[in-house]
Order: structure tokens, then sequence, then C-alpha cells
């Protein structure tokens, strides 16, 4: 029973797991209700022209752009509002694998909706109801406390300040929070268990030994405590922290030892049972990551180095952190470690330094003693933003580091290695080494078994992008039109580096997107058409300026990529002739063949582009995947062409709702009445196809799934 903690834990962990995987019955569509009433604040989290919206039934993120500065300024202290009509849309969703979700976002917030109102559609009440008075204090506090620092400080300190006390960037320019970011140095504004150390040591030194006694001194350190958890608006991670000092506190004016296990074990818990989602939030794994290393991995290296505590410490939390921070975040920075030993003592006074100076404002006759520290704050937010910039301009590998997506089954794989090595640590090299084996193993099975050919059809919207992976080698065949962070979706596939990049044609819904990736991945070769169409001129004239090299490829031309074979299949008759309907048909085709099967990526072809390459389709033989040509138009995807080359997987690139109607009903039909399976990305996100040999799982060679 000494572990019940532990026990409940799992418990609650496999629940929560299980309600996460249940199927989203959240609206997709939008709906708006009349005479809604709900408790508007600003949280801590919201960014910039964000509020919460907590009401009975529905809880969502208020977009104030528009609205009045005084009624921005009453609703952001907290009120209870009756909206005459309100508008609840769903968090935008993720389209591909690898991406933010900002709906989990939302959800790991205890948020369901994004709402929208008109200014005059908000009436405040004159009372706020019971149930959110827990909310009320904090918010009023925050609201009063950005007043005094905006009076006290300029605007670019006040937003640095208001960061590292409260976790609020939204008054944060852009250009520091991403200096911030680069550096390494975004934790600090990230409110956390270290935060309530230094809004505590005010208190500690007023109720010293010699002011009260032993006892009384952790019963008056409850109140500043629980009240750091409201001003901090109940966050994860001030969560973990107040219900461990909390429990530390409780055991000392008991006399009794405190258990620290349970109490880390019980407080993630009621976090999971009350939220389920919090497992998805960045704060909450880290702070329980943290606690893990230094409960659980620290002790084993004080062992050895007893000496070290304080450093050995720093290595433990990283051990357990780096993986997950690696998976969460894609980066890494060498310089990150160093530089928060130089700014967290700059942190943590201007942490205890802000309360203070809100304290004392409310004080008469002080106002020289608040103008000093005031003058103290900015020189130390002055002294952060340096150092920040300095960080974020350090080059590579000195910098931040992009790093490609790591798989999660790994980093399930290296905690299993962490708990064994806990549970069998007195048998620490007998364990260290059966995971060694047990790793490579695994690395090599996936390895002789790998797919020969990779290919995710991102969503874009209205447009196309296909990212292939062709036995060793990484490309993407058109680039979407600009409006979807393609290098995210990349990265998410573990590529860093492209080694080619083929434009079908020259449209903006197909090379939108080239100059980002032209300067992000640097691919060595770009692949067009002989076509002279506007697009593709300005598309090579970008790749020449970036260094890549511009290959011009004609009808039956052949790459050899390892085991795969390339070949591009384009109509000459259709080139440098005007019209949007000749460019379409002019577009080249590429197709991926190896022993185990073949994709087929068309770009906007047209039945009469089809009727001239008819004899070169009819060559390829049978086709596994189909990219649809023209997002699946009426005029696309002709009898002949389905008749040629029998796909078993059509892939339709078309964007939700859009305005032309695609995918049209008949290209549908005809699809259906071939046998070909359909997956659209409108309607599932982006489709990941996997072509090789079969092994376990994949029992098939050729996969086709939803991602989403």
């Amino acid at each position: 029973m000494r572990r019940i903690g532990v026990w409940v834990f799992l418990f609650t962990l496999f629940i929560s797991l299980f309600r996460i995987w249940q199927p989203d019955k959240q609206a997709e569509d939008t709906f708006s209700m009349q005479n809604w009433k709900g408790f508007v604040y600003r949280a801590p989290w919201n960014r910039a022209d964000q509020l919460t919206v907590l009401g009975e039934a529905y809880s969502g993120v208020l977009w104030t752009m528009g609205y009045g500065d005084r009624l921005v300024a009453r609703l952001e202290a907290g009120c209870y509002v009756e909206f005459s009509e309100i508008t609840f849309r769903p968090g935008k969703e993720k389209r591909n694998p690898g991406t933010f979700c900002y709906r989990t976002y939302l959800k790991s917030r205890n948020i369901d909706y994004v709402c929208s109102a008109n200014e005059d559609a908000i009436h405040i009440q004159s009372f706020v109801p019971a149930r959110y008075w827990l909310r009320l204090p904090g918010s009023l506090f925050r609201s009063n406390l950005r007043k005094v620092l905006r009076k006290s400080m300029t605007e670019e300190t006040f937003g640095l300040l208001q960061g590292v006390m409260t976790g609020d960037v939204g008054s944060l320019p852009e250009d520091d929070a991403t200096a911030f970011q680069k550096s390494g140095l975004s934790h600090l504004m990230a409110v956390s268990g270290t935060h309530v150390t230094y809004f505590l040591l005010p208190f500690r030194y007023l109720l010293r030994r010699r002011t009260v006694s032993y006892k009384w001194r952790h019963v008056l350190l409850l109140i500043p405590l629980f009240a750091f958890w409201g001003i901090a608006d109940y966050t994860p991670s001030v969560t973990r922290a107040v219900w461990m000092t909390a429990g530390l506190f409780f055991a000392r004016i008991l006399e009794r030892p405190p258990d620290s296990v349970n109490m880390l074990t019980l407080s993630a818990s009621v976090q999971m049972w009350i939220n389920p989602f919090v497992l998805t939030s960045a704060g909450f794994l880290m702070s329980y990551g943290a606690s893990c290393g230094l409960y659980w991995v620290a002790p084993l290296l004080y062992r050895k180095i007893p000496r070290l505590k304080v450093i050995l410490a720093g290595v433990a939390v990283q051990i357990v952190l780096t993986p997950l921070m690696l998976y969460l975040f894609g980066t890494v920075s060498l310089c990150g470690v160093c530089l928060t030993v130089v700014a967290s003592l700059p942190a943590g006074i201007l942490c205890t330094g802000g309360y203070v100076l809100a304290a004392l404002s409310f004080i008469p006759y002080v106002n020289s003693v608040c103008r000093w520290i005031a003058y103290l704050l900015h020189a130390l937010c002055k002294f952060l933003l340096w150092v920040a910039d300095v960080g974020a301009g350090l080059p590579i590998p000195f910098g931040q580091i992009r790093l490609p997506g790591i798989s999660l089954w790994w980093i399930l794989f290296f905690y299993c290695f962490m708990i064994a090595l806990f549970v069998f640590r007195k048998k620490w090299k007998q364990t260290c080494a059966l995971c060694l084996c047990a790793s490579f193993l695994v690395a090599g099975i996936s390895f002789a078994y790998k797919p020969i050919i990779k290919v995710l059809f991102a969503d874009v919207g209205q447009g196309s992008a296909a990212i292939v992976q062709a036995d060793g080698y990484a490309g993407l065949v058109d680039t979407g039109d600009g409006s979807t962070n393609l290098e995210e979706v990349l990265y998410g596939q573990g590529i860093t580096k492209l080694d080619f990049v083929v434009l079908t044609h020259g449209h903006s819904d197909h090379t939108g997107g080239l100059e980002e990736i032209l300067r992000v991945f640097d691919p060595a070769y770009l692949y067009v058409s002989e076509n002279q169409e506007a697009g593709l001129v300005q598309a090579k004239e970008a790749a020449l300026q970036s260094g890549s090299r511009v290959c011009e490829v004609t009808n039956g031309s052949q790459l050899s990529l390892g085991e795969v074979t390339v070949t591009f299949i384009v109509s000459a008759e259709f080139f440098n002739r005007a019209g949007e309907s000749m460019e379409n048909n002019a577009s080249l085709n590429v197709h991926f063949a190896c022993k185990y099967g073949s994709v087929l990526i068309c770009g906007d072809l047209e039945n009469d582009g089809e009727a001239s390459l008819q004899d070169i389709f009819s060559s390829l033989n049978r086709t596994d995947i189909l990219l649809v040509p023209h997002h699946g138009s009426k005029n696309g995807c002709s009898e002949n062409l389905l008749s040629n080359i029998l796909p078993k997987y059509a892939i339709i690139s078309v964007g939700m709702k859009n305005a032309y109607g695609h995918p049209a009903q008949e290209t549908l039909t005809r699809l259906s009445n071939y046998g070909t399976r359909v997956y659209r990305t409108d309607h599932s996100g982006g489709i990941s196809v996997t072509i090789g040999p079969a092994f376990l799982f994949r029992k098939k060679g050729i996969e086709v799934w939803q991602t989403l």
C-alpha cells in the first residue's frame, strides 16, 4: 500500500488513453447559439487577440480582433457575459502526419471550440456564478498586474517580464519570441515548478523562524502557494509543483516523512481523470518527466559521484527529457544549456522582483523604491533579450539544430529501457546488454524489410504535393500553393535534405511553395518539362539562383533511384500553347516503379493529353496507385487512362468544399466501375503509401492508409 499512488496512476493512465482513442464526437460544422452565457477571461496561455470562454455545455477561445480597448480590458479581467449571438467552430484539425494539431492543443487546455461574436452582441452581467469563482481572483490579479507592468516598463520589456512572471507571451514582440525559441530559452517563459520557488522566496524571507514557529511557517506558506496556483490558472506544470510543495509542507506540519512519489503520481492521476487530453500537453509531459528524472534517475547517479549532486540533477533531467523534447519540438540547441545557466538567475530575479514591484505599487509613498526596482527589472530584461539574440545568431552546430522526426516507437522503447534499468538496477549491465541487442535486432529487421517506395500525398488544400522516398532518396513532386507548411510535414517524415523536386506544370497550386522548399531543403535537382510556360520559367530561375541543378526531361526519360525506376511522361504537342487547358495537358507525369509495385503521379492532365499519351500509358501495364489527374475534375481520368493502367488505388488531392466542385461525380463513378478504391485528402487528410516486401504487420506488399 506504500506505493498506492503508482497503481492509481497506471490505472488512470490506461483509462485516459482509452478515452483519448475514442472517436471524436465533436461537431465538424460551425453552429451558432443565441442568448448564450459564459465566463470570459484571459488565460496565461492565450495569445494576442484571444480570450477564454467557459460555459455550462461548451468552452472556447474567443477572438477579439476589432473589439474596443475598453471592452477587451474589461473582458480580460474576468466577467460573466451574455452573448445575444455567438458562433462556435471546431479548432483546425491536423491534416498531415507530424504536424501541429490545434484541436488537440485546445483539448489539452480543456477547450472545445473557437468562438466569434460581434462586439455589440456582448452584454456584461453584474454577477459571476459560484462555479467560476476559482478563476475570477487569478484573472483579476493578472489584469491588475498587466496595468502595473505596462505603466512601469517599456513595451518591449513589458512583454518579456509578463511572460517570465505569468507565462503570458501574448504581448511579446514576434521577433523577440523567435529569438528566445532559436536560442533554446523559451522555457524561461513557461511557468513551472521553478516559478513556484521564485514566487515563495519573499514569503519565506518574511516568515523566518525568528518571526513564527516552524509549523506555523509552513501553514502560512500554504496561502501564497495556493494563491500562485490561481494566478497561473491551474496549468498542469504548476499544479504538479503546488501539489508536491503542499505535500512537503503538510508532512513538515504533521512531522511525518514526505512521500514524494505518491504525491507525484496522485497529482498526475487527478489531472488525467479531469482531462485525459492533458497527456498531449507539452507542459504536463515536460514537468512530470523532469520530476521523474529527479526522483528516480538522479539517485542512481548520486551513488556513483556523490559530490556533484547539483550537476548530476541537471544531467538526470536532461536524460529523461531529451528524447521527449526531440519528439515534441524536433529541435536541439547546444548553446541552450549553457545560456540557461547564464539566464536562469536573471529570470528568477525578474519573476520575484516583478511580484514585489506589483505589491509595492499599491503602497503609498514608495514611488522612488518602485522606480529603482523597475530600472533593475528593465536592465535585466534588456540583458535577457541580448542573450537570446546572441543565442539565436549562433551558427550550426552551436545554435539551434532542426532534426528530423523521431518515431514514437523509438521514444517508447527508450522509456521502457529506462524503466527496466530502474527495476533491475542491481543487474544494470545485463539489462543494458539485453536492450542493446533488442534494439539492434529491431533496427536490423526494420532495415531489411523497409518499404522500397514511400509516398505521402500531403493535404495542401486545393493543390498537390507528394513526398516521395525511393530506396534511400527523398524528393517532392509539386509543392502545393504555399499555404501549407510543407517544411513541418517533411521534417515530420524524417527528411532534412531533398535529392530532387519535380514540377508537373507551372500553375500556382502546384508551384506556390517552391521558394520555401529551395531555401530550407536545398534540393540537388529540379526536374521540369521543356514547356516554357511562365510559371515553369520562374521556377527554373528560382532553382538556379538557389544552386539547384535544373534538368529538362522529355517523354520517356528515365531515372534510376536504387531499385526504383522513375519514368517521365509528357506530351510535347501541347508545349508553348496559350490557355489553361493547354498548360494542363502539357503536365509532366511521373511513374515510380519497383518489383513490388508502382505509383503514377499526374499533374492536371486532361482528356486530350491522356489520349495523346495512350501508347506509353498502355506500356506501363497495371499501375497500383494513381494520383488522379486535375484533382478529380470531370475532364480528367478518362476511360482510356483507367483501362490502360487499371489502378488498385486512387488518390485525389483536393481542397475541402472547394469552389470548383472537385472531385466530379463522373470521375468517382468511373473509378468505382473499375473497382478502384478511392482516398481523398479533403476527407482523410494526408494519404500514405508504402510499397515493399511483406513482413509481420505489413502482410501486403502495397499498403495505402489514412494518416489521421
